[in-house]
């Protein structure tokens, strides 16, 4: 089963990408208050050819993330010309374990050319990781979704509207195009606002 790596889409340009199925029968942890309002669900629902892909490549990050996914993965990077400036995990899905949590420090690491942007709802499988200059873990914010204590140091994505009195004054407001952006990858821009979509 190969792992499927895409080259970007309409938002993110042609920044290259993997996802994971989304969703508790995927990868997101269970009792998500944003389920019934994911988009990458409803992508899944409506492409069975990105959901298959999606399918496939969790399948690959949850049996032996290092072997079966970070390898895989390796290679298509050295398939390139050049190292892509910046790459994202997880248009889709989330963290499924310690080992691929692991993995993407590794492989972090391993490509110090490449700025590497994961947005998490599991904080609890990132927990104590020393990541590299060049890896931006953002903890994903939801109504509804209360972490409790131990994350506030981390960089945050807020899902709502600016002017809501959870999200910190003076977030930074998405502009609904990484083509031009590339706050999210920058850890001192701590908190970023994302509209509905």
């Amino acid at each position: 089963m190969p792992l499927h790596v895409s080259s970007g889409n309409d938002k993110l340009g042609r920044i290259p990408n993997v996802s994971l199925m989304p969703g508790p029968c995927g990868t997101c942890a269970p009792e998500l208050p944003c389920y019934s309002r994911c988009y990458a669900a409803r992508i899944a629902a409506r492409r069975p050819n990105v959901a298959r892909a999606w399918h496939e490549n969790t399948e690959l990050a949850k049996n032996d993330p290092a072997r079966s996914f970070f390898a895989p993965l390796a290679a298509w990077y050295a398939s390139k010309r050049t190292a892509p400036g910046r790459f994202r995990f997880h248009v889709a899905g989330d963290i499924p374990s310690r080992a691929y949590a692991d993995g993407l420090v590794d492989f972090a690491r391993e490509h110090p050319a490449t700025r590497f942007l994961v947005y998490t709802k599991r904080p609890d499988m990132i927990a104590g990781l020393e990541l590299p200059a060049n890896l931006v873990i953002r903890l994903s914010h939801w109504p509804g979704l209360d972490y409790g204590p131990g994350v506030d140091s981390m960089p945050r994505a807020w899902y709502g509207s600016s002017n809501e009195a959870r999200i910190p004054a003076g977030a930074f407001v998405c502009p609904g195009s990484c083509v031009t952006c590339d706050s999210c990858y920058k850890p001192e821009v701590r908190d970023i606002v994302f509209d509905p979509h």
